[in-house]
């Protein structure tokens, strides 16, 4: 007997048939259902979408998955999948293609939303492409992969700056230099303030997709992005309390008077007591808290960024890895 199999409508309200393979491919050919229109044999574990079940179907006799047992005498039948859900862009509701997966851009308004394959350097592609975007959703790859590689081109950016910086001063500081103003204005040093400004615009822009795909991330887990901003709110809350401290330690100091002392070991005495003044001042009663704070969030956040994306559409956006949950 051919296995027959439930399929559903555009509505998805309830399954339909059973149908055999044949029959199907008979309504396919007559435009009653479609390539990406689901279905499930008795048993099955999920839905798959037509097109791919017939183009699999060489052998109809073996399951595409190990059956289920019926229920209460009752054919199985797996739990229907969820619309895809609305495009963060414009709105309009959103529909898989024949294998299963949300297209690349919405087909309304061009919102991005996967990219063109699902490869790293496409995903990296992605990433990079959006680095203004707070709206949507960014999966693990999409968020690792384009992370690493922007730290990595960061450094390597860094380090060719500190390079040529360090190279156009030895060259800019010669007998007849006299100070300070004539090595910032030596013809000499233009290439290093050229690649010191190139280095501040890779590192802002770089940023600016990193501050994105951050709170991207969370939306794929079905988390705001409060959650990073109130990270950053606590780190900087901690840096300008301690730092604030630390200036009025420093300013209450005379050096003066502590560079006048000859004796090396007392000086270094001195100035390891100065230190532990700063921080003394910086982890009382108020930063301790701040501190521990801010590194509970930021821990937090990380591990969110380590989560798996949540199945089917939320709040957010369509799931690029789920869609149908």
């Amino acid at each position: 007997m051919d296995k027959k199999y439930y399929h559903l409508d555009a509505d998805r309200t309830a399954p339909k048939g059973p149908h055999t393979l044949q029959e199907l491919s008979a309504m396919l050919l007559s435009g009653e259902v479609a390539p990406s229109t689901e279905i499930a044999a008795v048993g099955d574990k999920h839905w798959y979408p037509l097109g791919t079940v017939l183009m699999q179907s060489g052998d109809s006799s073996a399951p595409l998955l190990p059956p289920f047992p019926a229920a209460a005498g009752r054919p199985y039948l797996p739990p229907m999948p969820q619309a895809p859900g609305a495009c963060p862009g414009c709105g309009k509701e959103l529909s898989t293609g024949a294998d299963g997966k949300l297209p690349a851009t919405c087909p309304e308004c061009h919102f991005r939303l996967a990219p063109e394959q699902d490869g790293m350097w496409q995903h990296i592609l992605l990433g990079l492409s959006r680095p203004f975007m707070l709206r949507g959703r960014s999966t693990r790859m999409e968020y690792w992969s384009t992370t690493l590689f922007a730290m990595l081109i960061m450094l390597l950016v860094f380090v060719v700056t500190i390079f040529i910086f360090g190279t156009c001063t030895a060259l800019s500081l010669t007998p007849d230099s006299h100070g300070l103003a004539s090595w910032l204005t030596a013809a000499q040093m233009l290439p290093a303030w050229i690649m010191l400004g190139i280095c501040a615009l890779v590192w802002l822009w770089f940023i600016c997709v990193f501050i994105g795909l951050s709170v991207r991330r969370l939306h794929d887990i079905g988390r705001g992005g409060w959650w990073y901003l109130l990270m950053w709110l606590f780190s900087i809350g901690w840096q300008i309390y301690y730092y604030t401290h630390a200036a009025a330690v420093i300013a209450s100091v005379n050096w003066q008077l502590i560079f006048a002392i000859e004796d090396a070991p007392s000086r270094n005495a001195r100035l390891n007591e100065i230190t532990e003044q700063i921080n003394t001042a910086g982890y009382d009663s108020v930063g301790i808290p701040l501190y521990l704070a801010q590194m509970a969030l930021a821990i937090t956040v990380f591990v969110f960024s380590l989560m798996d994306s949540s199945r089917g559409a939320n709040k957010y956006g369509p799931s690029v890895k789920y869609p149908h949950g």
